[in-house]
């Protein structure tokens, strides 16, 4: 069990690719699928894509408090996601994403381009911190329009909702 702390951020428009060029930054393709969600709680499977192969994972989820969650996750094989990937929610659909990470300022910045569901397409800036108070400093070259930590919105699992 880990608990992550996280900061989550709306951009008005992708950031300059020089900008995250000069950074080294790898793009990741994600493809994440909701098994359940309940009162605070998610399953999910991920399927994340780079140039060195797809790993897959399955992830369990438990709100703490708004940025707060206790994360249990474990690899699997491909076939385990795809046999899991079967009893997917089907209320919700795959979110569909291409993630750039990397640090700043001592923090590990996850900027993540939603691409599907097509109807809640955004970008979303997620920085990990040690403790919820911590000051966050992020990149001038991003365009941010607001903080959405906590907004139900701006959850994957709600915008796997369409």
């Amino acid at each position: 069990m880990v608990i992550e702390i996280e900061r989550k951020f709306l951009l008005r428009t992708f950031p300059p690719q020089a900008a995250l060029v000069s950074l080294g930054v790898e793009a990741l393709e994600i493809e994440q699928c909701y098994l359940k969600v309940a009162a605070g709680v998610e399953e999910r499977i991920r399927a994340t894509s780079s140039v060195s192969g797809t790993e897959y994972v399955h992830t369990f989820l438990t709100a703490r408090r708004a940025g707060v969650r206790e994360i249990q996750e474990r690899s699997i094989t491909r076939a385990e996601y795809e046999g899991l990937r079967k009893s997917a929610d089907q209320a919700r659909n795959p979110v569909l994403k291409r993630r750039w990470k990397f640090p700043f300022e001592g923090h590990l910045l996850e900027l993540d381009d939603i691409r599907a569901p097509r109807s809640r397409a955004c970008l979303l800036l997620e920085v990990q911190i040690a403790d919820e108070h911590e000051e966050v400093i992020l990149p001038a070259f991003l365009d941010l329009e607001r903080e959405v930590t906590g907004e139900r919105d701006y959850s994957n699992a709600d915008i796997s909702q369409g």
